[in-house]
């Protein structure tokens, strides 16, 4: 027998070849893993994002504008008399409703920072409504009519406001790299 106290070379290195591709195998497999998990996370934010942007802060503070318009005219006198004209309260009761309803429909998309103004708009648009509602329910008033809500018992929470509209141009910048101009 020749070599009796040799060493075998042959299946030390193909034990060692397999242990290699297997280990090697095994660290990719966990780097994979970690790496498809933090992709995930990445997506899953930023999904959440978009539909936070497109589904409740965007529609919201489109809302805020055409109100904010609407009450400076509605608020505004012309030399003659005053403009609160039953269309223009009609106006802001249709935004004030529906953004009272984007907020309730949509709380599993509002940034953290947000809830309370939320919270602050929807007890407003609660009183404002049902004011203007009763209002209307007792004048009967027709579209040209001079028709004044009146300030509701909650004040309108312009810290809301601002911060929706901050809100806004954050999730814009951070999603698409658009700044407010």
């Amino acid at each position: 027998m020749e070599g009796a106290g040799q060493f075998m070379w042959g299946p030390f290195l193909l034990q060692t070849l397999i242990a290699a591709v297997l280990s090697g195998s095994i660290v990719g497999l966990a780097l994979k893993t970690f790496l498809d998990r933090a992709v995930e996370k990445h997506r899953f934010t930023r999904d959440w994002k978009e539909r936070s942007l497109s589904t409740l802060v965007g529609p919201v503070v489109m809302h805020l504008n055409r109100t904010s318009q609407v009450a400076a005219r509605y608020r505004s006198k012309s030399f003659k008399e005053p403009t609160t004209s039953y269309f223009d309260a009609k106006l802001m009761r249709d935004s004030n409703e529906k953004v009272r309803l984007i907020l309730l429909s949509n709380g599993h998309l509002l940034p953290e920072d947000l809830r309370t103004h939320a919270d602050t708009l929807v007890a407003h648009y609660d009183v404002w409504v049902r004011r203007f509602d009763a209002k209307v329910e007792l004048e009967v008033p027709e579209a040209d009519s001079t028709f004044d809500v009146g300030f509701a018992d909650l004040p309108f929470p312009s810290e809301a406001a601002i911060a929706f509209r901050d809100s806004y141009q954050q999730l814009r910048s951070e999603l698409y790299g658009v700044e407010s101009g």
